[in-house]
């Protein structure tokens, strides 16, 4: 079989960033979610038992401080506030070579912004919501610097631009709505298209 030259064989260094959140402290008890941490857990002891990523190689930030163990590299805990989700993008792409592989996982809430941009079709930008997300009750933020949130263009700008030709970066969004939450160069869909 042959391989096209730019195709990753992953023959390199295994990282992966994992962030699951419950939103346990978040003030408005309607948007407290069940399973997340859980999920976060779930999918770090997949990848190291079963992926051979190494524990080192897997940073895993929860809301639950009781399960928040490791440190970013800058010694802050591991709670995935905005600031530190932030910092853990750059870590997972820092140091980036051709065929290493990344992982991002993410187990939460997400929302819509308006796009002032005008390079969405739909109009939107969509975000990730950190634990310190606070929205003030409206369904749809308005400007891109709203409390706690992460736009895909923030995301792309973090962890897509920088990544050298042949690393592989799969993206794992549990969250609603997701279909724009990372724009890479390639797509897989699960429904055969």
């Amino acid at each position: 079989m042959l391989i096209p030259q730019s195709y990753s064989r992953c023959s390199g260094k295994k990282k992966a960033l994992i962030i699951g959140i419950n939103y346990t402290n978040h003030p408005d008890p309607r948007l407290k979610l069940r399973g997340c941490v859980n999920d976060a857990h779930a999918m770090a002891r997949f990848l190291h038992e079963n992926e051979r990523f190494k524990g080192a190689d897997i940073l895993v930030l929860v809301d639950n401080q009781a399960e928040s163990g490791k440190t970013l590299p800058t010694n802050q805990p591991t709670l995935p506030t905005k600031s530190n989700i932030l910092e853990a993008m750059a870590w997972l792409v820092r140091d980036a070579q051709p065929d290493d592989s990344l992982l991002l996982y993410f187990s939460g809430h997400a929302k819509q912004i308006k796009n002032s941009d005008g390079d969405d079709v739909d109009g939107f930008n969509e975000c990730i919501c950190a634990m310190d997300y606070r929205d003030g009750g409206t369904r749809l933020f308005h400007h891109r610097e709203s409390s706690g949130m992460i736009s895909n263009k923030d995301m792309g700008d973090i962890m897509v631009d920088p990544l050298p030709q042949r690393c592989r970066l799969t993206a794992i969004f549990d969250c609603s709505p997701s279909g724009n939450l990372l724009v890479l160069p390639f797509v897989v869909s699960g429904f055969g298209s």
